[in-house]
């Protein structure tokens, strides 16, 4: 071999994908892994705080001690806030179907923003558009500050994809579910 392996042949930017791709396999291996844990930890303390009610009679007791022997045993994430997210994400979501596949593909962060949406078909419609758009969590940030779906609706309230939510096609992005009449980015503008 006389060709100097530099960072410029072929050879290295083969390899070099190769590695890439690995890694970042791994990384959404280990987010779905620690979406679906926080989903089943959920699920867990409601479970016991609350043996499946409404309505908790000694919650914030059982967190907190949770909280100390977790952070004691496991580190950081753990704390009192995190793991009242983790219950409300499972009481958001409390059966594994489209929403929760469709959750555990997002990061937790994503899933942060998108669980505190009241409305249950703008979850949907920001669940599923952070994925088919890989919207990073600034962006979907924006979307939910700009009330990008109330927007959207407004402009078409007989828009049955947005006010269904569920049966929308599993995996189709909205934005390609609109009209022709509709231009998505007029609508999908920025309001500043």
């Amino acid at each position: 071999m006389d060709e100097k392996l530099t960072p410029s042949s072929n050879f290295f930017t083969e390899v070099r994908g190769i590695l890439t791709e690995a890694r970042n396999s791994a990384a959404r291996a280990v987010n779905t892994a620690m979406v679906e844990s926080y989903w089943l930890i959920g699920r867990r303390i409601v479970e016991e705080e609350q043996g499946g009610a409404a309505k908790a009679t000694y919650g914030e007791s059982l967190l907190e001690e949770l909280s100390k022997s977790l952070t004691s045993e496991f580190g950081r994430g753990f704390s009192l806030a995190n793991l009242r997210n983790f219950r409300q994400f499972y009481l958001t979501y409390p059966e594994k179907g489209i929403r929760y596949t469709l959750c555990s593909e997002l990061s937790w962060s994503h899933n942060r923003l998108i669980m505190r949406e009241e409305e249950d078909s703008a979850r949907f419609y920001y669940l599923q558009e952070s994925k088919t758009q890989n919207w990073s969590v600034r962006q979907l940030q924006r979307q939910i500050k700009t009330q990008t779906y109330q927007r959207l609706l407004s402009t078409n309230p007989h828009f049955p994809a947005l006010r269904s939510g569920p049966t929308a096609a599993p995996g189709a992005s909205l934005q390609k579910q609109i009209p022709s009449s509709i231009n998505p980015r007029k609508i999908l503008a920025p309001a500043f």
